[in-house]
C-alpha cells in the first residue's frame, strides 16, 4: 500500500562501491524523514551491495540481480516502491543540502504530478556548474531537468514505465509521452535539487545518445526542424568539445 507523501528514493547501482556512500548519506541527513531508500543493484562484482547491507541495512531495502541497464533497474525500483512520490538518484550523485526533500514536500499535498528544480553538475577537482530548470514546453528538445531533479507522482507510472529499448533517453521519451497525454501538472521550484556527476556513458558514446534523443524530437517536430536539431546536437556534443580539446591546451601553454 502506498503511503501518503512518502518519497521512494530509487538508487540504481552497479560496481560503484566508491561512490554510493555519499549518495546514501545525503538522504540520511535530510530533515524530511518520510522516505524510503530502494537499492536496485545490477549484481555488482566489487562488493557494492554487500557494502550497503553492511553499513545501511536499517535504512535501505532492495535487490541485487542482473538487469538490462539503468532504465530496467529504475523500472524494478518503481515496482518495489511503497511511496506515492518517486525519485531517482544515481550512485555518485547527491542532494545539495539537508532540506531538499522538505522544500519539495511542500507541494506533495497539491494536485501537481511533477515537482522539479535545477541541478549542479560537478567536475573532477571540485568545480560545479548550476543548470536551471526549463519549462515543459522544451520537452521536444530536451528534458526540463535531469532525472535526479524530478519528483514523480506514482500515478505517472501506473500505465507506463521506461522503455528499455532506448538505453540513453528512456527518461526523456517517457516524460515526453506523459506531456503529450496531458498527465503532467508541474511545479518548478527555484532551488537546485542534486549534484550530478559530469561525464558518464553519454560522454563516451555521444552518437548513440544523439540518435536516441532525435527519436524524441521527430515525434514532436516537423522534419526540417528535427534535422536542424540533429546537427545542433552533433555540434554541441561532439564538434565543439573536440575543438576545445585541440585549442584550449595551446592557449594555456
Amino acid at each position: 500500500m502506498q503511503k501518503k507523501n512518502k518519497v521512494s528514493i530509487i538508487i540504481p547501482t552497479y560496481n560503484c562501491i566508491d561512490k554510493v556512500d555519499k549518495t546514501i548519506k545525503s538522504v540520511l541527513k535530510q530533515s524530511y524523514k518520510n522516505w524510503e531508500i530502494i537499492i536496485v543493484d545490477g549484481l555488482s562484482s566489487d562488493g557494492t551491495y554487500e557494502f550497503i547491507n553492511k553499513n545501511y541495512a536499517p535504512f535501505c531495502t532492495g535487490i541485487s540481480e542482473r538487469d538490462n541497464g539503468i532504465y530496467d533497474a529504475m523500472n524494478k525500483g518503481v515496482k518495489l516502491a511503497k511511496g506515492n512520490w518517486l525519485y531517482f538518484l544515481n550512485a555518485g550523485d547527491y542532494l545539495v543540502n539537508d532540506d531538499v526533500l522538505q522544500n519539495v514536500a511542500e507541494f506533495f499535498h497539491t494536485n501537481y504530478t511533477l515537482v522539479y528544480g535545477g541541478y549542479k553538475i560537478y567536475f573532477p577537482g571540485g568545480d560545479a556548474k548550476m543548470i536551471l530548470p526549463r519549462p515543459l514546453s522544451d520537452i521536444p528538445y530536451d528534458m526540463p531537468s535531469c532525472h535526479q531533479s524530478l519528483f514523480y507522482h506514482c500515478s505517472l507510472f501506473e500505465d507506463t514505465n521506461y522503455d528499455t529499448s532506448h538505453p540513453w533517453c528512456a527518461d526523456h521519451i517517457h516524460l515526453a509521452e506523459l506531456f503529450r497525454s496531458g498527465k503532467l501538472i508541474e511545479k518548478i521550484i527555484d532551488t537546485p535539487i542534486a549534484y550530478f556527476e559530469a561525464g558518464g556513458e553519454v560522454g563516451r558514446n555521444p552518437m548513440d545518445f544523439i540518435n536516441d534523443r532525435i527519436k524524441v524530437a521527430k515525434t514532436f517536430l516537423p522534419y526540417h526542424l528535427s534535422l536542424i536539431y540533429y546537427f545542433k546536437m552533433i555540434w554541441y556534443n561532439i564538434i565543439r568539445k573536440r575543438i576545445k580539446r585541440i585549442f584550449i591546451p595551446r592557449n594555456n601553454a
